[in-house]
């Protein structure tokens, strides 16, 4: 290894590497979103989901943590959009 190659811990290592996983999330999120509209599929049409009770579970309790987490996320960002609110314009002297 040259001297003026990239260490582990540079800075640049750590921005490509942050890169690479937020591309690999993306892609993955991208999957994710392909399998359950296939199994929505699958229900709306009456066919057998092949899922163990484990797999049923997980999405039920994945889902239930996303939902939760979009609820707090809404609420949260209506307190900072409130917090932000301009004051009401005072009557002129």
């Amino acid at each position: 290894m040259r001297n003026d190659d990239i260490t582990l811990c540079s800075p640049a290592a750590i921005r490509e590497m942050r890169l690479r996983h937020a591309e690999i999330g993306r892609r993955l999120q991208e999957i994710g979103i392909a399998a359950l509209e296939e199994l929505e599929q699958k229900i709306k049409s009456g066919e057998p989901l092949n899922l163990t009770a484990a797999e049923c579970k997980t999405l039920l309790d994945v889902g239930r943590q996303l939902e939760s987490e979009g609820r707090r996320g809404l609420a949260r960002l209506r307190r900072e959009m409130e917090s932000e609110a301009l004051p009401a314009p005072k009557k002129p002297n």
